[in-house]
């Protein structure tokens, strides 16, 4: 019983931090959503990185793209999301970018994945570790209330 006390309240304070951050990340991918501009961009060419040392075959491919700022500068970034395989865009393909309006050059893909999915990885283990301490938490006072009787 007492094991199980110190259990939950060793898993409480992880659990709560974990909660917050995954928290914080949700927060920052939707104030993108809101505050950074959008545009379409156009995928130049795809490739590997040139700052990678391997193979043109066995190296990752990534869409580079090209799009134009609500100023009418044109910018060309990198896509967050590259492939080993198959690349996931063609050349002349469309993807909407979202980008600060200060930075352009910090642009992204506008995809759920790209978006979410540090939120989302951070959210399924928080939420596992919550539901594991509030199991704790019931299992000592059901076993504490046995003990009484």
């Amino acid at each position: 019983m007492r094991t199980l006390k110190i259990a939950s309240y060793l898993f409480l304070p992880f659990s709560v931090l974990w909660i917050l951050a995954a928290a914080f990340f949700w927060y920052q991918a939707a104030a993108r959503q809101w505050e950074w501009e959008k545009a379409t961009a156009v995928v130049v060419s795809v490739g590997p990185d040139a700052s990678q040392n391997a193979t043109a075959d066995s190296a990752i491919k990534y869409a580079f793209l090209s799009f134009c700022t609500a100023e009418g500068q044109q910018h060309h970034v990198r896509s967050k999301m590259g492939n080993s395989g198959k690349p996931l865009w063609s050349v002349g393909e469309t993807v909407q970018v979202i980008y600060p309006a200060n930075a352009p050059e910090a642009a992204e893909e506008n995809l759920f994945i790209v978006q979410y999915i540090l939120p989302l990885s951070i959210t399924v283990p928080a939420l596992l570790l919550s539901v594991v301490t509030a199991l704790l938490f019931i299992s000592g006072k059901r076993k504490s209330t046995h003990s009484k009787e």
